[in-house]
């Protein structure tokens, strides 16, 4: 339970977040409230930043190891493809602004493993690496940001004097839109899934 007592009131909004680090609850540590958003953080939160929210490309994840299974399993239930991850993060910022901008894949995307990095060593990943160690399958909008990054080199590619904000809008002027998202900014999706 938390109590706050304002000495003053100046404004009248409070927000409050928190999550769990298990990937078989995404649930949210205040279910009670209607109003979920105001969790887009730093660097997200940065005037010129692109802020990149996560949709699920693929519903389950290749695992070994019954026990890891079971988990996927568990997690796959709750997601549906095309849908907002669990854990990416709701707009709009504290004060106000519209981010996340586009959103990329990011659930259950395999990626090249650097050897002898912490995710090549960390015992509790090993259900999520392929059999030789080169490849591992993880989540996050760490993995969904590569995916704009690389439209954005394209784009840069083509017209080298592009600046951020231009980049921005050309981004949201071109994402893949559906009922679920509308037409205007969505919370979760920004303006829509990328579409290079």
């Amino acid at each position: 339970q938390i109590r706050l007592t304002p000495q003053r009131v100046v404004h009248g909004d409070v927000h409050a977040w928190g999550g769990t680090s298990d990937p078989a609850v995404p649930a949210s540590i205040f279910p009670t409230t209607s109003d979920f958003g105001f969790t887009v953080g730093i660097p997200a939160t940065g005037e010129r930043a692109i802020s990149v929210a996560s949709f699920v490309s693929r519903a389950t994840m290749p695992v070994k190891g019954a026990k890891a299974l079971k988990a996927a399993k568990a997690v796959s239930e709750v997601l549906r493809e095309g849908g907002l991850s669990p854990f990416s993060s709701l707009g709009p910022t504290r004060i106000g602004d519209q981010r996340p901008d586009i959103a990329a894949p990011g659930q259950f995307i395999t990626a090249a493993l650097a050897a002898n990095s912490q995710l090549a060593r960390d015992s509790r990943l090993a259900s999520r690496r392929d059999a030789k160690g080169h490849y591992i399958t993880i989540q996050g909008t760490s993995m969904a940001a590569p995916f704009v990054a690389g439209v954005i080199a394209l784009m840069l590619e083509r017209e080298p004097r592009l600046d951020p904000t231009e980049v921005r809008q050309r981004l949201r002027a071109t994402a893949s839109r559906d009922e679920s998202i509308g037409r205007v900014w969505h919370r979760g999706f920004g303006y829509g899934r990328i579409d290079v």
